[in-house]
């Protein structure tokens, strides 16, 4: 009696997780295939990834074990900074959202080959990226059970990121994607340097002790590997400049005045990109805006310890 109740019921169970494993397998499959960050290597100039992940993180770090690049950290607001700002390619690692300690753990994770394959880095230094959400560990991209994790947690959202790209590559219609070093590119110009602003006063987020020391260990690879790194907040448009908190803003200041060596300041009125011209929105360049902001850093180099700040 017992047997025949609970057999049927044995069976429907094998059935659902069967049916469960080959959906999820099928899942799997079409993610893998469709590559939506390019964190397999299937991104190439004819077939275009849309969204970045930090899980491409790995990818750039092993590429670093075979050729010679310059590394970009930041945001969004740094996206555009591509290899056709420097001597040579450079690997645009914005998914990481700059956050010190992100930064610092990625640095600090290269072997001597990756190191000596650094050509320079170029750190900004974003208003926000402090926050302890943006914080990316290394372990998380770096151990293989730790991306399949992060990758299962996120199904959904991959799903919908790889039919995105599959749409658009299909159909050809998007503004901007992301090329295979990580920078963004926009397809047709973007100019909407007078849309609203509208943030939260405290978007200008505090550097807390651990942050100070990794910027210090940043500056501290970068003196002893004998490697550029050219640190510089972003540059904003006057509308948006105008509404973040000064007392933080000078609180932040101060900070990369004690721990840094140098740091180029465009968080000031009157900076030479202050044009809407150079916008793409009110707190992100464009194309035209990047392309002078990365020759005014290069430019201007920070010669001297007691050099200590370029304002713009």
């Amino acid at each position: 009696m017992s047997f025949r109740l609970i057999s049927p019921f044995s069976r429907y169970l094998r059935l659902v997780i069967i049916a469960g494993v080959v959906i999820l397998g099928c899942m799997i499959g079409f993610i893998a295939l469709a590559d939506p960050y390019g964190e397999f290597g299937l991104v190439n100039t004819r077939i275009k990834s849309f969204s970045a992940s930090p899980l491409s993180t790995q990818s750039f770090a092993d590429r670093l074990r075979h050729g010679r690049y310059a590394l970009i950290f930041g945001t969004s607001r740094s996206s555009l900074i591509s290899s056709r700002h420097f001597h040579g390619e450079a690997l645009n690692f914005h998914a990481l959202y700059g956050h010190p300690r992100s930064v610092s753990e990625f640095l600090r994770s290269l072997g001597p080959q990756q190191i000596e394959n650094i050509t320079e880095i170029f750190y900004l230094l974003d208003l926000h990226a402090y926050a302890e959400e943006n914080y990316t560990p290394q372990v998380m991209y770096g151990k293989f059970w730790s991306r399949t994790l992060y990758r299962l947690r996120r199904i959904g959202t991959y799903l919908g990121d790889s039919a995105n790209k599959i749409w658009k590559n299909f159909t050809g219609r998007y503004q901007m994607y992301v090329n295979m070093n990580g920078s963004t590119t926009f397809s047709t110009p973007k100019n909407q340097c007078n849309l609203p602003v509208r943030i939260d006063r405290n978007w200008v987020a505090e550097i807390d002790e651990k942050s100070r020391v990794a910027l210090s260990q940043i500056r501290s690879f970068g003196e002893k590997n004998e490697k550029s790194v050219h640190f510089a907040t972003p540059a904003l448009y006057r509308p948006f400049l105008d509404i973040l908190d000064k007392k933080k803003l000078d609180a932040q200041k101060q900070v990369y005045r004690d721990v840094l060596g140098g740091f180029h300041d465009f968080l000031v009125y009157d900076h030479p990109l202050d044009a809407c011209e150079n916008f793409k929105d009110p707190s992100h360049l464009n194309e035209k805006g990047t392309d002078e902001y990365v020759r005014l850093i290069k430019s201007k180099a920070l010669h001297s310890p007691s050099q200590n700040q370029i304002s713009y």
